[in-house]
């Protein structure tokens, strides 16, 4: 969309040149315990560097 507002691409059809598909991974299951920590952390680190973030 950026490519098409700047001119770099000349219409919607070319998109397709640039943009290369892959099938979506899933998470596995198996793995909710672990993502789930992660999340929590994430979620810890944004509170605590939001602030410095918007600084910048």
């Amino acid at each position: 969309m950026a490519g098409l507002g700047t001119g770099v691409i000349d219409k919607p059809e070319r998109i397709k040149e640039w943009v290369k598909y892959k099938e979506p991974v899933e998470p596995r299951s198996e793995n909710k315990k672990v993502y789930d920590r992660y999340y929590q952390i994430y979620l810890q680190l944004y509170e605590r560097t939001k602030d410095l973030m918007e600084a910048l």
